[in-house]
């Protein structure tokens, strides 16, 4: 065993990894901002890996199972992926973080509380499969997948023209009236996580602390 620890001894971020505390977490596709519960010090690196799958729009998928096509969401891994033939990109510019993946595993590490009021930190970091992060003022680490949240400036995202209904949904499936309505009882109950709440799946994600 002396040759592989003197080899392992020259790369001090691999042996710090050997022995080091690990924790698991489930994070369910429908959570806004998870809160791990696990305290990241000033300046130390974790390492996340994630596994699983989610879908970001479960009643879009039971349709096009329905009608036997391909659904404009599928299940994601933790890499996430884009819609097909998805035209709303309107809708696009509330994801937390719009220039990455439909449902990209994300992490903060962060002293604030996230939620539908704060959706996005300064400090987001990319996960997908795995990733590795750190935090110069330390925290608490947090998780979510890729979704929008709205708030009350995206009415002109969430309700589109009659065309732009069709050509996104489906000639019909909704209508102004439709969206007009949903978006009214949207503002009133303040209720901008609606795109979480149609998500389904999980992904398990592994954190390992370095010494």
């Amino acid at each position: 065993m002396i040759i592989p620890l003197l080899f392992l001894s020259s790369f001090p971020s691999i042996q710090s990894y050997l022995s080091s505390r690990k924790e698991t977490v489930l994070l369910p596709a429908n959570k806004l901002w998870l809160n791990t519960g696990l305290e990241i010090k000033p300046g130390q690196e974790v390492k996340i890996t994630a596994t699983g799958s989610i879908n970001l729009a479960i009643h879009r998928l039971v349709e096009a199972a329905y009608t036997h096509k391909y659904p404009r969401l599928g299940w994601m891994e933790p890499e996430g992926g884009q819609p097909l033939g998805y035209k709303d990109l309107r809708i696009k510019q509330y994801l937390i973080s719009p220039d990455n993946n439909y449902g990209v595993l994300l992490a903060c590490i962060t002293t604030e509380d996230l939620s539908k009021t704060n959706p996005k930190p300064k400090n987001i970091s990319v996960i997908g499969r795995n990733a590795s992060i750190k935090s110069e003022k330390g925290g608490k680490l947090w998780l979510v997948v890729n979704d929008a949240v709205l708030n009350k400036d995206a009415e002109s995202a969430y309700i589109l023209s009659q065309k732009e209904l069709d050509e996104t949904y489906g000639s019909g499936k909704v209508t102004v009236k439709q969206r007009e309505d949903e978006w009214k009882r949207i503002v009133d109950d303040s209720y901008f996580e609606a795109y979480f709440d149609d998500n389904s799946g999980a992904f398990l994600v592994q954190i390992q602390f370095a010494q």
